[in-house]
């Protein structure tokens, strides 16, 4: 670069090199400078619920650090859902990381079949949600690709036949739906999205 000073400040890639000349000796040094372009990054975290996770900055050297809950510590332990959003900055630039935490309900398992054929034969004619869990709230909605709600229950042992509103029996298809619901462990409510296939 041509400066003589004994350090200098650098913003371009590139090889440099120093010489440090002491009476008759000359010493050379270089250095290989390679510009790390910084990312935001989004995490997705899921933990069973009553377990806690940490939380902490990519960056480990000389940063200032700043979350979403006000916290300015490189790292944090946090033990219910939510978005925490993490600021962090040093010599290098500023780097945000979005982590969107979820708990899992791990203490309730709840099988919920993808296809069903109530075709009238002795075999796989209702749809039904099967779990040992004991539910404080329960709804249960299927639509159709209109977005028409065809069946829906509060009712956990309910089933569904293939039919809507007065015996009428849906076309074959796929249909989406959603699951809320509260057990006995914790008080939060949980949704359950996905799709069920009809076929006669």
């Amino acid at each position: 670069t041509g400066e003589t000073t004994a350090s200098i400040q650098l913003t371009d890639e590139g090889e440099y090199w120093v010489l440090r000349q002491i009476d008759d000796c000359e010493i050379i040094d270089n250095i290989h400078v390679e510009l790390i372009q910084i990312q935001n990054q989004v995490l997705n975290l899921d933990k069973c619920m009553g377990e806690s996770i940490l939380l902490q900055s990519i960056f480990t050297n000389n940063s200032n650090y700043t979350w979403s809950n006000g916290s300015e510590s490189p790292a944090i332990v946090v033990n219910s859902n939510g978005v925490y959003i993490l600021s962090s900055e040093n010599e290098c630039g500023t780097n945000s990381t979005l982590f969107n935490v979820v708990f899992n309900d791990c203490n309730c398992d709840i099988f919920i079949p993808n296809s069903f054929t109530p075709d009238e034969d002795e075999f796989n004619q209702v749809f039904e949600i099967k779990s040992e869990c004991i539910f404080l709230y329960f709804h249960f909605q299927i639509f159709d690709r209109w977005g028409e709600i065809v069946f829906e229950s509060y009712d956990q042992t309910s089933k569904w036949d293939g039919t809507y509103g007065e015996q009428y029996k849906v076309q074959d298809g796929i249909y989406t739906y959603i699951l809320s619901y509260k057990n006995s462990i914790e008080p939060e409510r949980f949704f359950l999205t996905g799709h069920i296939t009809l076929i006669k």
